[in-house]
């Protein structure tokens, strides 16, 4: 499948200049429409880049009908009168060529690793799990977030307990229920205090982690069309721009 374009142009002069203007006025068509990829690399300053371009598209097309800069860029076919008035004679000429369709200017195969900055580790130090889930990472985030919200809860309320027992050993009047009272509020004393610990330990690995961890990379649409600009040390701009299918 190609893509067509025309150029048309006039010349007072010669045959051979409508020709030259004709084939740049379908190669700038090319150009705005971003169907051209081009091979290599033209070396000019920025300004006369596109004219640059151009004109070396137009002289491969003009002397062998394709160009080695444009890739698959060929002319298809060529029309050309010569309109005599009054004063002089007008030399016309057309062209059609045809390019190969780009299915697809865009890839995801490109892959970016942020840097997400401090802001996720003030996050997971309010909120545990909070900077994992901004830095592209939802699972860590949660279960974060969960497995310390659970340990916390466990360990209040197995203190609550403990203490509920304590006041009722304090209360009781039989010495063996002061025993049975003393030894739930001790156990349920280890199971809070086991319970914290462990909340503590997942909240000092969840700061670790949002420090440590690189986060998610972030899978980003690569346009193919790139133009890249250098400096060379004798001030000229070195250009190379890529319009891939």
């Amino acid at each position: 499948m190609f893509n067509y374009y025309v150029g048309m142009a006039t010349s007072n002069i010669s045959l051979d200049q409508a020709k030259d203007l004709a084939i740049s006025d379908a190669v700038s068509s090319l150009m705005i429409q971003n169907e051209l990829y081009i091979e290599g690399t033209i070396t000019t300053n920025d300004t006369e880049f596109n004219n640059k371009l151009i004109s070396s598209v137009s002289k491969d097309i003009k002397l062998t009908g394709k160009s080695d800069i444009v890739k698959g860029l060929e002319k298809e076919e060529d029309y050309w009168d010569i309109c005599k008035t009054s004063k002089q004679s007008m030399f016309r000429y057309w062209v059609l060529m045809r390019v190969p369709k780009q299915p697809n200017t865009f890839t995801a195969d490109k892959m970016n690793q942020p840097n997400y900055g401090i802001t996720p580790i003030f996050k997971s130090i309010a909120v545990p799990g909070w900077g994992q889930i901004q830095k592209g990472e939802p699972i860590k985030g949660f279960v974060f977030l969960s497995s310390i919200a659970l340990t916390t809860t466990a360990g209040f309320i197995t203190l609550n307990l403990s203490n509920g027992y304590k006041n009722d050993a304090d209360t009781a009047h039989n010495s063996e229920w002061v025993d049975y009272y003393d030894k739930m509020s001790d156990q349920y004393f280890y199971a809070s205090l086991a319970s914290f610990i462990i909340a503590g330990a997942l909240y000092g690995y969840n700061i670790f982690d949002v420090i440590s961890s690189k986060g998610a990379k972030i899978y980003a649409y690569e346009n193919k069309r790139g133009l890249n600009i250098n400096l060379l040390p004798n001030k000229v701009y070195a250009l190379s721009l890529s319009y891939k299918f």
